[in-house]
């Protein structure tokens, strides 16, 4: 709701997140936005309302054309980031910053339950003549993995 109020007509996010690194922000951004989206891009050039973007795709590259307003994320190896001066830093100190109350949001996920994986089963070591192993790890992965031997 809030980025919906500001009317962008580009959305910049980086595709890497902390925990698993899904990108999973900019595509629910412009999901919930109802904008195109180009993900993990390499390159980008914008030109008459229109976003082309090119991406990494099986041992080639792919180039893709949206519509602007859209969401587009991109690789580390995409910019060289352009770090602020102090000047640049003591600034923005200075500028507001809103803030927008969670409750302000329009949620469209609900978690239901946060649960553990079950636990794996424990290996086995198993020390003998080669046919004798192969029979005992055949026999194992029968009975406790439940694995069709042939």
């Amino acid at each position: 709701a809030a980025i919906k109020d500001e009317n962008p007509d580009l959305i910049l996010a980086g595709h890497v997140a902390a925990d698993d690194g899904s990108s999973q922000v900019p595509t629910r951004i412009a999901e919930i936005l109802g904008l195109p989206h180009i993900n993990v891009i390499t390159s980008l050039d914008i030109a008459d309302g229109k976003a082309v973007a090119s991406s990494e795709a099986d041992g080639g590259t792919q180039v893709t054309e949206v519509s602007i307003p859209a969401v587009i994320s991109s690789q580390v190896s995409w910019n060289e980031p352009r770090y602020p001066s102090m000047k640049g830093i003591m600034q923005a100190k200075k500028k507001p910053v809103a803030t927008v109350a969670a409750a302000a949001a329009d949620n469209k996920v609900t978690i239901v339950e946060y649960a553990l994986p079950a636990a794996k089963a424990a290996g086995i070591k198993v020390e003998d003549e080669p046919e004798v192993m192969a029979a005992k790890l055949g026999d194992w992965m029968k009975n406790t993995v439940k694995v069709e031997v042939k």
